[in-house]
């Protein structure tokens, strides 16, 4: 039996105990006595299909445990807009006492084909942030394009120098034993390198492991039209750069550029102001902080673990990633996160 599988095992039959026993609902009571609690969610995607996710990264939430998810914040908390609660913010009027927002990085396809309905379907607002280069007919998301050469190689191993990639490791194996970590080094390796040398490196990846056809490791992204049909139901959209790269690493030319092009080419779909960003893997230092700033947004979010509570940075909102689970472990992570919270001790911090 595999490490992942006693995971699973571990996470589907110890949380409903531990939940039963009432401990999860005392953290996060816990939590709120003083100050109201938000709870931002991250997904990415919603899948009916489980072999679009064959290494199980973390991205994929399945549809009917999507559908528990939306069903419990529903009943135990109360749904917020991200947009109304930062108006509420700026206005200095109170926030619910339990509140949740809803938020999807990347911009997936499956965000209006499977999750969409199911949340129109409960009455669960949420935000779509969009990354909008090479959306339709490009070749995908840098590291799906990795996740797909992977999966669908007869190559049985990896030269990384052939490739350009200096690491610590020169071959990787990719037997069916070892792709997985195999794929994880990979991926950490090309997030230290700037963007460019990247999209340069995976390039030459796709032609050393000649992946063959298969569309449930390639997802498709939202369309022109599809952002438009969100917005128009009622999703919000905000931008989340052109190519996904560490913000960090990008000259300033190109961090302005990853911020205001995104920005201007999503209000020409929906016609309005584009208020909120998503940062790339939640990276970002203070030049990067401003940079959002001085394009216009006026929120970010990030994927720090956290609830957040009083009047806390707009453009550092703290956000928890939606686990593949059932409720008792999500409740579980909310429940982690919560007795980080000391009651009574939030504080300011000016806007930036």
């Amino acid at each position: 039996m595999d490490r992942q599988t006693i995971k699973n095992i571990v996470k589907a039959t110890v949380p409903p105990v531990v939940d039963a026993l009432g401990f999860y609902d005392r953290a996060i009571a816990t939590a709120e006595q003083n100050e109201p609690v938000w709870l931002v969610v991250m997904y990415h995607r919603v899948i009916s299909d489980p072999a679009e996710d064959p290494f199980r990264l973390g991205m994929c939430v399945t549809a009917h445990r999507f559908r528990e998810q939306i069903r419990f914040y529903q009943e135990y908390f109360e749904p917020i807009a991200l947009s109304e609660a930062m108006r509420r913010r700026h206005a200095g009027r109170p926030m619910p006492r339990r509140a949740v927002s809803i938020t999807f990085d990347d911009g997936y396809a499956d965000n209006l084909g499977t999750a969409w309905p199911i949340l129109r379907e409960l009455g669960m607002p949420a935000t779509v942030f969009v990354t909008t280069g090479e959306r339709v007919g490009g070749p995908g998301l840098w590291w799906d394009r990795v996740i797909h050469a992977v999966a669908n190689t007869a190559e049985p191993m990896l030269d990384l120098q052939a490739v350009g990639l200096k690491s610590g490791q020169d071959i990787l194996a990719l037997d069916r034993s070892h792709r997985a970590g195999s794929l994880s080094y990979l991926l950490a390796q090309l997030w230290d390198q700037e963007i460019d040398e990247t999209l340069d490196v995976i390039a030459r990846i796709e032609q050393v492991l000649r992946p063959l056809s298969n569309h449930n490791t390639l997802p498709m992204r939202l369309s022109d039209e599809d952002i438009a049909t969100l917005h128009a139901g009622g999703a919000e959209i905000g931008a989340h750069t052109i190519s996904h790269p560490d913000l960090r690493m990008t000259s300033d030319a190109r961090l302005k550029r990853e911020m205001l092009v995104p920005k201007q080419f999503i209000e020409n779909i929906i016609g309005e102001a584009v208020n909120g960003f998503a940062y790339p893997r939640g990276l970002c230092d203070q030049r990067v902080i401003a940079a959002v700033s001085d394009a216009g947004y006026r929120y970010a979010v990030g994927t720090e673990r956290g609830l957040n509570q009083g009047n806390g940075n707009p453009l550092l909102i703290e956000r928890m990633g939606a686990p593949d689970t059932g409720v008792a472990d999500l409740k579980r992570c909310i429940a982690d996160i919560a007795r980080s919270v000391e009651p009574g001790s939030a504080t300011e911090v000016p806007s930036s």
